[in-house]
């Protein structure tokens, strides 16, 4: 409605222009800089959010329906790509219907160019609890909004130099093994 509107229009008003201060989120504006002044005289300005492509591409994959197997069924498939201002770019493949299995359809494609990327472009990419604060209140698919999420962790990923599970709070080198019988793959031979 209307308040919603106004509110997702003044939503850059809303979000405070305050870098966190860690090397990995800020970039020092050196262009007017002269060699006298220190690091410390510079402006500091967060690293932005530039654009979301959707990429579409086909490839084939096996798969089964009521244990019977598809051998080679050509699905498509998209690769999710959250770019910046300073060339870090953080990916997610997949995330219609179960995860990563099959790329995001038409429509879901659409929503994140004409919805998702003005909505983020220019913004603070570290800023994922706002991005989801928005996209929540503005009803956004909640597939569309987990593909977004995750791109954004691997850019965090990327510029921190570490592994999602470390910025999560993971310690372990190992993990137990996890399998999933998602979807039925039919005999238990075909497990083995």
């Amino acid at each position: 409605s209307q308040r919603r509107a106004l509110r997702f229009r003044d939503r850059p008003k809303l979000r405070g222009d305050v870098p966190l201060g860690s090397a990995e989120n800020v970039r020092t504006d050196t262009s007017s800089a002269t060699s006298k002044e220190s690091l410390s005289e510079r402006k500091a300005t967060p690293v932005k959010l530039t654009k979301v492509p959707v990429t579409p591409f086909r490839t084939w994959v096996d798969r089964y329906l009521n244990g019977e197997p598809l051998p080679r069924s050509e699905i498509m498939q998209t690769l999710t790509t959250i770019e910046t201002d300073e060339g870090v770019s953080g990916h997610y493949l997949g995330g219609q219907g179960h995860g990563d299995q099959d790329g995001l359809d038409d429509v879901n494609r659409a929503y994140i160019e004409h919805r998702i990327q003005p909505m983020l472009a220019g913004q603070n990419p570290f800023d994922r609890e706002l991005f989801w604060h928005w996209m929540w209140v503005s009803k956004t698919p909640e597939n569309v909004m987990g593909v977004i999420d995750m791109a954004l962790w691997d850019l965090a990923g990327q510029v921190s130099g570490l592994p999602v599970s470390k910025l999560l709070g993971g310690y372990r080198d190992k993990v137990k093994a996890y399998a999933s019988t998602y979807p039925n793959m039919g005999s238990v031979q075909n497990y083995a």
